[in-house]
């Protein structure tokens, strides 16, 4: 503990004894010197240079720090806000709501109320969550925890972890979701994980679904209650929204084609307008228009305006069976029936014979 300087012993009129003045060579003297507690009243001009032990300072987080005038060689108390760095008040960025967040300082209007989040640039952005950017564009809001936007024009990330890239008016509101451009994309379903790539009022919807994607094209809409995985890779007006199933469907471009229903999953469309597939599992049309797949499971249709009938079929318009180049042909036909099926227009093998079924 330190010592305390005492007056005792000193008397007006009296003698100064050497041992009562010692105690203050002791405390000032910079050889042999003793701990001594001092305190001043009033000012205390120091020249020279001034020295502390740093092992003997006192740890604290406090919102001030001592400051030195050059010119008036006083010093000061001041808060740490209010140091200036001496750029001359151009500073790029500065404290939003809190200290705990940031946006811009010399140029354009933000609000950002989130924790550890940062609006980097652009006019009118919001940020209200958690961990999330902004880096640029106008009216752009993040409003969803580790939201991500990098810039574009009015677009809403409020599904946690979303993410858009750019583009106009883009809603990603489930959790995860991405969204890398275009105009009046919108994903919102249960368990998000959901993409879409760029395009023109696309939607991705639905109940109890997730990482379903869009990857380019006008209009078109992947929606799933119980299922997962569907997809259209390109076209317009083109539509996914099969139930209770497992889901992976995909369309493949095209205009107008339809995969829904019950059941349907693993089925795929691709190309063409106006083909459907309801309720059917593992089954394909590929390209042409107006044809038809209803709860059947692995048909294929090639061509246009077919309607299947059947399940483990091809329906085809027309086939025409073309050789190598030597002009040779092999047509292999295993398990016809051996008597008439009375099914008309069904192929059967009468001992070698091929024969068409009158039914």
């Amino acid at each position: 503990m330190a010592r305390i300087l005492s007056n005792t012993g000193i008397v007006s009129g009296q003698t100064v004894e050497a041992q009562q003045v010692s105690q203050s060579i002791d405390a000032f003297s910079a050889i042999n010197q003793k701990d001594y507690d001092i305190s001043v009243s009033g000012s205390f001009k120091v020249t020279g240079s001034q020295f502390i032990e740093p092992d003997t300072l006192l740890t604290q987080i406090k919102p001030f720090i001592l400051s030195y005038d050059e010119t008036t060689g006083q010093i000061f108390k001041m808060n740490t806000a209010s140091i200036d760095d001496g750029d001359g008040g151009n500073e790029v960025y500065k404290t939003g709501s809190s200290t705990s967040n940031i946006i811009p300082s010399n140029f354009g209007t933000y609000e950002n109320t989130g924790t550890n989040s940062t609006i980097a640039s652009g006019d009118l952005n919001k940020i209200t969550s958690a961990c999330s950017f902004i880096g640029g564009g106008i009216r752009n809001t993040a409003s969803g925890n580790l939201s991500f936007i990098g810039g574009g024009e009015r677009n809403l990330s409020s599904g946690a972890g979303s993410v858009i890239g750019g583009g106009i008016l883009n809603t990603a509101s489930s959790a995860r979701d991405i969204i890398a451009g275009g105009c009046k994309n919108t994903i919102s379903s249960t368990y998000g994980q959901n993409q879409i790539g760029g395009g023109r009022c696309n939607t991705i919807t639905g109940p109890q679904g997730g990482n379903m994607h869009i990857l380019a094209g006008i209009n078109n809409t992947v929606s799933g209650c119980y299922n997962s995985f569907n997809g259209i890779v390109a076209g317009s007006n083109n539509t996914i929204s099969s139930e209770y199933a497992t889901g992976q469907n995909q369309i493949i471009g095209g205009n107008n084609n339809t995969i829904s229903g019950y059941g349907s999953d693993h089925s795929t469309i691709k190309a063409g307008c106006n083909n459907q597939i309801i309720s059917s599992a593992h089954s394909h049309i590929m390209g042409g228009s107006t044809s038809t797949i209803s709860n059947f499971t692995c048909a294929f249709i090639v061509g246009s305006n077919i309607i299947a009938s059947g399940s483990c079929t091809t329906f085809v318009n027309n086939l025409t069976v073309s050789g190598s180049a030597a002009g040779t042909s092999i047509v292999i036909m295993r398990g016809l029936p051996s008597s008439d099926p009375s099914n008309v227009d069904q192929l059967w093998n009468d001992g070698g014979t091929l024969k068409v079924s009158a039914g």
